[in-house]
């Protein structure tokens, strides 16, 4: 019988996948470098993943939960509204590049997009 993946493992994928979505674009992303990269065998990503675009949503959904969890954070920190903003922007410094290059990858810009639209409006609940 077969293991069942652990949880780290299932972040590893998830970053991987991350990484590999956001530096070739949905399109050219390629599942057998994904599974390479973290150290798993095809079969085996999707044994847990549909197909491909079930992995680019499970990515997108790891990184929204990342995000939520990175405002809540800020948001109950105890700055003023000048530090909890100031927080905020430093933030957007943590974007990795290939999101920020969404010309050269439109298929990803929905993921920065999404991210960007969270963070304006988690600033606008905020203050």
């Amino acid at each position: 019988m077969a293991r069942k993946l652990t949880e780290e493992k299932i972040n590893e994928i998830m970053e991987t996948g991350i990484r590999e979505f956001a530096d070739s674009g949905y399109d050219r992303a390629n599942t057998n470098v994904i599974a390479h990269k973290a150290g798993i065998s095809v079969g085996v990503l999707f044994k847990y993943f549909k197909n491909k675009e079930g992995l680019f949503l499970a990515c997108l959904r790891h990184s929204l939960d990342i995000l939520e969890s990175v405002l809540a954070e800020v948001e109950s920190s105890g700055d003023n509204a000048f530090g909890k903003a100031e927080s905020l922007i430093e933030l957007g410094y943590d974007i990795p590049e290939a999101f920020l290059d969404h010309e050269e990858n439109p298929d990803v810009s929905v993921m920065f997009m999404i991210f960007k639209g969270k963070v304006v409006a988690k600033m606008i609940i905020v203050y």
